[in-house]
């Protein structure tokens, strides 16, 4: 909003894949040229595509590029002005791009690779995705992969046990680490948990800035 990411479409992507989310994986492959035009950076040389986690913490590429990706469809082209307050800064790169350089930049968002929560379909107030895995697990269909618990663990469930066994999601009874996470996305949170402990992430209105603790109120019940 502020002008420090200016971004025209060359290419429009695919609607229907829909924008990245936080902890989704983006394949992008890039170009980055100095004011004067001079070429700094050529991502379309490689050999694979790289890749970088929206929202990752610590960040993975500059946020000038975070900002415009998370405004991309997959497949879309883009042509992005960065002011140096989101690009390289007053450090710059070194041998590459000089201290508070705006830099123009052309950006392909190729492909985005879902974050294994978004699996699953969104859930509302008073639901759970307890559900969902006890349906699989009624099936005899559901696994212990990495798409669903974020482990390679090859383990099947449930297999060849009764109604009564699978009743309760009880992983000492279903052989499954302790360890494993299972999570979901609601429509302002992300969630996982295991055995331990549970994590719950919000995502905080872009006017709050820079909110501190002592402005959010959090109520657990």
């Amino acid at each position: 909003m502020d002008g420090s990411v200016l971004k025209k479409v060359v290419r429009k992507g695919d609607p229907l894949k829909g924008f990245p989310r936080i902890k989704d994986t983006a394949f992008i492959s890039w170009k980055i040229y100095l004011w004067d035009g001079t070429l700094v950076s050529n991502g379309t040389a490689q050999s694979e595509p790289f890749s970088f986690v929206i929202g990752a913490q610590p960040r993975q590429v500059i946020i000038g590029w975070e900002t415009c990706v998370k405004s991309m469809l997959e497949g879309e082209l883009a042509l992005v002005r960065l002011s140096p307050d989101v690009a390289f800064g007053s450090k710059g790169l070194p041998d590459k791009v000089p201290p508070n350089s705006t830099l123009d930049c052309e950006l392909e968002l190729l492909e985005v690779q879902p974050h294994f929560s978004r699996v699953y379909k969104p859930v509302g107030f008073n639901e759970s995705i307890k559900e969902e895995l006890l349906e699989s697990l009624e099936s005899r269909s559901t696994t212990a992969s990495s798409d669903l618990f974020g482990s390679n663990s090859g383990k099947t469930i449930a297999e060849n046990r009764s109604m009564e066994d699978i009743k309760f999601f009880d992983p000492a009874k279903m052989k499954i680490d302790p360890r494993l996470t299972v999570g979901g996305e609601a429509i302002d949170h992300v969630w996982s948990e295991n055995m331990h402990s549970m994590d719950v992430e919000v995502s905080l209105p872009l006017a709050m800035g820079g909110a501190s603790k002592k402005d959010l109120r959090v109520t657990l019940r």
